[in-house]
């Protein structure tokens, strides 16, 4: 089912307008196409914001900041129901997976791991009716599809082993063909 861009256009205009004071007319906001678990919107600020915006809402959340000065590009994450995932705590999840992540990498880099800015898990009138995410957008390239792709024939067959397992750093990790299935008898 296609998504309303109209209506998740308005909730993100919106949102951004009462939480952050941010106007509408300097946003540009752009659907990204290949997202699959949820409607994923790029906003573009122009110009960048120039001072902390903090979140005006009523309630304040656990695990957000202040959209920093200088921002001028948001990810704005609308939950696809028909994702098949359970709704109901899939944005605090998220959330909290983020923040546990910034923590857990605060000694290495938390900027690794986007700020969520404002979230909302509830079927209301004051989210828009939907569940979402506001956090920072993160710049970078995107991975080829040969990183995930199936091993080559010399990678399934043992001739090339570079990487190493977690749980023994000195000894080469089998390719997925190397590993039998749990459905066929080995002997």
């Amino acid at each position: 089912m296609e998504p309303n861009t109209d209506a998740h256009t308005a909730l993100i205009a919106a949102t951004l307008r009462d939480r952050f004071g941010l106007s509408p007319e300097h946003l540009g906001i752009q659907r990204v196409e290949h997202a699959k678990n949820n409607h994923v919107y790029l906003v573009d600020m122009a110009p960048p914001t120039s001072e902390l915006r903090e979140d005006a809402s009523s309630r304040p959340q656990p695990f957000t900041s202040v959209i920093p000065a200088g921002t001028s590009r948001l990810v704005f994450r609308i939950a696809n129901a028909d994702a098949s995932l359970e709704d109901a705590v899939r944005v605090r999840n998220e959330v909290a997976c983020l923040a546990l992540g910034r923590q857990a990498l605060a000694s290495v880099d938390a900027r690794l791991v986007p700020r969520v800015y404002a979230w909302n898990d509830r079927l209301d009138a004051e989210g828009g009716g939907l569940r979402w995410i506001l956090e920072e957008w993160k710049g970078g390239e995107t991975w080829p599809s040969r990183t995930f792709a199936s091993p080559t024939a010399a990678e399934a067959s043992g001739a090339s082993h570079s990487t190493t397992t977690a749980s023994s750093p000195t000894r080469p990790a089998r390719s997925p063909a190397a590993v039998p299935s749990p459905r066929t008898p080995t002997s």
